[in-house]
This record gives structure tokens, C-alpha cells and sequence, in this order.
């Protein structure tokens, strides 16, 4: 049923409340303990938009979403394909268009490590970094999400990840400068293998204090922690997203990633 490995390795990040459901014309994925959460409460398309499309795309959140949800007063729409399609409607009515990259790094690909200071070594987190990562999310979120709203949906995430954590499928990795975290990502992977046999894991909010970028950091730890996921948790396939002109894709490909697919959306606060 499901469209893609990319929405494949989103499930390994939602709560077990969660739901994938087929629907003429593509998915609807609910997460009804975190309904703020705009990607967990989506729908995906088969297609890209068509000039048609902006009221029956409305309306199919408002039945499938909002009416079930009251409180995912966002409107999410996602699609796996090269085309652009006709968002120009959705973007007059005030939704911001994106497109991000996905990136892949199989067990048997060619791993080149980064150049990178030897003194720096990622550390887990664990313990009170729990909070160090909250407010570093919260630092660096996009400037669209107010603080208050975007600190519950954080917190609300970090409980997600450690539940993974506890079951054997990830975990957070961060680079402590001065006793404060400077750089993080998390890598998690599958519960078991899928139908055809293999482990998709994933990659996690790689994150980076403004004022510790261009320094390495964020090589030294998708390096080790690539590593990690294909040696601890039997990884066979390792993705991780990226935006268009995001310069961290660069780093990504230095490590040996190669980009396979490209994702569009259009998402609204409300």
C-alpha cells in the first residue's frame, strides 16, 4: 500500500496511534496524539496538482483531517514527483510551496568519511542532553512557528524518539562543545525488516547552532552515525532529506549519498 520509501521511513517516526489509509487519489496520515504535528496529519497525492485540484484538495483535508481533528487547523499536502504541478493557486490562497531531495546511502555503497577533526567524538544523548536538544530544536526552528506551539510539538517528538530508543531502533547523537550541544541528528530504523526484506532507516533533524556552522560538525556526525546504524541497528538502506539549496546536501554526498528522489508540498498554518 504505501507509495514510496521515502513515506515508508516517515512511519518509523510516528506513535503506534498513528494511521496510513488509502483513499481514491492517495494516502491520509493521521497522528491523533499529536495533531499539531502538520506532516503527521497530511495527505499524500498520487499526483502532482492540477489546475483543478485546489478545491477538491481543500476539501478532502477538511473532510479527512479537520473534521475528524478540530485541532489540525493546518492544511498539509505532499507528493513524490518530478513535477512541479499547478501550486500557483494554492500559493495566491497563501501556502508555501517546497521541494526537498532525497538522499540514499545503501550497507553496500562506497562510504567516504569527511575530513574532520579527530579531537571532536559524537556522544549519545542521554539524560538531561534531553533538554540541551529541546532548546537547540526550539533555537533553530523556522521562524514561522511561534515558540510556545513549536516547544510542545519538540517535546512531544523527543518523546516519540525515545520510545524508539527504548525499543532498540535509533538514537540521538550530539557533538557537546562547552557543555552545550552544538550539533545533533537522530538515526533510527525500521522494527523489522519489510516485505522486501530489507531495513529502511532514517535520518532525523539534523540540526546545527548558528553559530557553530561551517565547522565539520555536521559531517563528523552523519560519518559516525551512518556507521552506527548499518553496524548497531542492521540498517540495509540509510535516507535522509534535504532541501533544494539547503548546503548541508553537499555534506550529505561527501559521505557518499546519493540523491534518488525529489518530494514536493504546499503547507499552511491554517
Amino acid at each position: 500500500m504505501i507509495a514510496s520509501d521515502a513515506l515508508r521511513s516517515e512511519l518509523i517516526f510516528l506513535p503506534a496511534d498513528s494511521s496510513l489509509t488509502r483513499f481514491d487519489g492517495g494516502f491520509v496520515l493521521m497522528t491523533p496524539s499529536n495533531p499539531t504535528y502538520w506532516w503527521g496529519n497530511s495527505l499524500r497525492f498520487d499526483h502532482a496538482p492540477r489546475a483543478a485540484d485546489f478545491e477538491p484538495w481543500m476539501r478532502a483535508f477538511e473532510t479527512r483531517v479537520h473534521a475528524v481533528q478540530p485541532t489540525s487547523s493546518h492544511r498539509t499536502f505532499g507528493w513524490d514527483s518530478d513535477q512541479r504541478g499547478a501550486v500557483d493557486r494554492f500559493v495566491d490562497a497563501g501556502f508555501e510551496y517546497f521541494e526537498i531531495i532525497g538522499l540514499v546511502l545503501d550497507r553496500a555503497d562506497a562510504f567516504r568519511a569527511p575530513h574532520c577533526d579527530d579531537a571532536i567524538r559524537p556522544s549519545r544523548i542521554a539524560g538531561d542532553d534531553w533538554l540541551g536538544l529541546l532548546a537547540l530544536l526550539v533555537e533553530t526552528r523556522d521562524p514561522k512557528h511561534d515558540e510556545a506551539g513549536y516547544r510542545t510539538f519538540a517535546e512531544r517528538q523527543i518523546a516519540g524518539w525515545r520510545d524508539l530508543e527504548a525499543a532498540g531502533q535509533g538514537c540521538w547523537f550530539a557533538v557537546v562543545v562547552d557543555g552545550d550541544i552544538a550539533s545533533a541528528l537522530g538515526v533510527f530504523v525500521e522494527h523489522q525488516r519489510g516485505a522486501d526484506g530489507r531495513r529502511i532507516g532514517r535520518f532525523q533533524q539534523v540540526v546545527t547552532h548558528p553559530s557553530m556552522r561551517r565547522r565539520g560538525l555536521c559531517g563528523i556526525l552523519v560519518e559516525y552515525a551512518s556507521r552506527h546504524a548499518f553496524t548497531h541497528f542492521d540498517a540495509d538502506s540509510l535516507r535522509i532529506s534535504a532541501d533544494e539549496n539547503d548546503i548541508a546536501r553537499r555534506v550529505y554526498q561527501d559521505c557518499g549519498y546519493r540523491i534518488v528522489d525529489r518530494h514536493r508540498g504546499l503547507e499552511r498554518g491554517s
